[in-house]
């Protein structure tokens, strides 16, 4: 027994040895193996932590604050309804926004295989996710299309007429769109390729351009914000336009209404903010990132209704509308119209090629918009 013990032992000593000198054999090329791949999957990360902050608060900037809040406050009780959209954003928009970060950083997943992880009964919404974008795309293109193609009008020709949306935007002396111009095609190919080479360059070079775009909104949105204000009717209606109808509080639909505004401007849901965060690293403090994110939204809508109200009151002002009789309110109110109807009728052609040096304040809306 005390001989097989002896043997035992020996063969324990030379199987540990062999096994010490297999590993130190082969321990450079399993090291050299797992750098490689974490350099290799650190290469998607951002560069920078304030990458991601900088392509979400640009995101976050929406066209949605700028041509249709505006109406839904003047609609649904001015102050009243901006006091609910603060409170939803605060109760609704901000958990959301840290939910999409934090799903799409701890998993590392892109919406489309990240719903199918989570729930296979929900694997269909990253696809449905991907097939908003795809149509958002298509929208946003048409809407850049006839945006830059007002630039060059106003950039070539200060003179504007009355009719400078449809017969010179559009190219249409009507409201249809049945075709495209030349110029349209040639201006529609410009913007596609611009598309095409922010695509090609990647997730790297959006943070780069939201370092120059982010700032230049805010400085754009202030300075039409007070140069509105301080033409005659500017001010007076702002103030007025905003006061409060505190009966709205107590109104169901403006609190559901106030909720869809939240999740439209701030663009929850579209699979953009997971799938950005998802170059984040570990440990990356997306609390502090989504709280910027919300701070910076709000500040941008409340220029974004400075901005547009203190220009329907100019109008109220030229066209001498008394803003506290309800009928001719109303009125008013339909006919300003939402989204390109804003932009282009009643800010442009209402307003801003009647001031001083108009084309170029029109020039610096539409480089907001795009």
């Amino acid at each position: 027994i005390a001989c097989l013990t002896v043997k035992d032992r020996y063969k324990d000593k030379m199987l540990t040895k062999e096994s010490e000198s297999f590993t130190s054999r082969f321990r450079p090329k399993i090291r050299h193996t797992l750098t490689f791949a974490s350099d290799k999957k650190d290469g998607n990360k951002w560069v920078h932590g304030w990458d991601f902050l900088l392509a979400s608060w640009g995101f976050s900037l929406s066209l949605h604050s700028l041509w249709s809040l505006p109406i839904a406050v003047l609609q649904h009780g001015g102050l009243a309804f901006i006091i609910m959209y603060l409170v939803l954003l605060l109760v609704l928009g901000a958990p959301l926004l840290l939910l999409e970060v934090t799903l799409g950083q701890y998993s590392g997943l892109t919406c489309v295989r990240l719903f199918q992880h989570l729930c296979p009964l929900l694997s269909g919404l990253g696809v449905c996710q991907c097939l908003q974008s795809v149509l958002r795309i298509v929208l946003d293109t048409a809407v850049l299309t006839w945006i830059s193609q007002g630039i060059y009008l106003l950039v070539s020709d200060t003179e504007i007429d009355k009719h400078f949306f449809y017969q010179g935007v559009l190219s249409r002396a009507d409201s249809s769109h049945d075709s495209l111009h030349g110029d349209h095609v040639l201006v529609l190919a410009c913007v596609c390729a611009s598309i095409l080479i922010l695509v090609m360059a990647g997730h790297k070079s959006l943070s780069k351009c939201c370092l120059v775009i982010v700032p230049l909104c805010y400085i754009i949105i202030l300075s039409l914000a007070v140069r509105c204000s301080i033409d005659s009717g500017g001010s007076d209606g702002v103030l007025a336009l905003l006061s409060p109808d505190w009966r709205s509080l107590a109104s169901p639909t403006a609190w559901l209404e106030a909720s869809c505004h939240v999740i439209f401007s701030l663009q929850l849901g579209t699979g953009v903010f997971s799938t950005y965060s998802t170059h984040n690293k570990f440990t990356r403090n997306i609390i502090q990132d989504c709280i910027i994110i919300i701070i910076g939204h709000v500040l941008w809508v409340i220029l974004t209704l400075v901005m547009v109200f203190s220009i329907i009151g100019i109008v109220f002002n030229s066209i001498q509308i008394n803003i506290t009789n309800q009928e001719e309110y109303w009125e008013f109110v339909d006919s300003i119209g939402s989204g390109l109807w804003l932009v282009g009728v009643t800010m442009v052609e209402s307003v801003l090629t009647k001031i001083s040096y108009g084309w170029l304040w029109s020039v610096l809306l539409f480089v907001l918009i795009i």
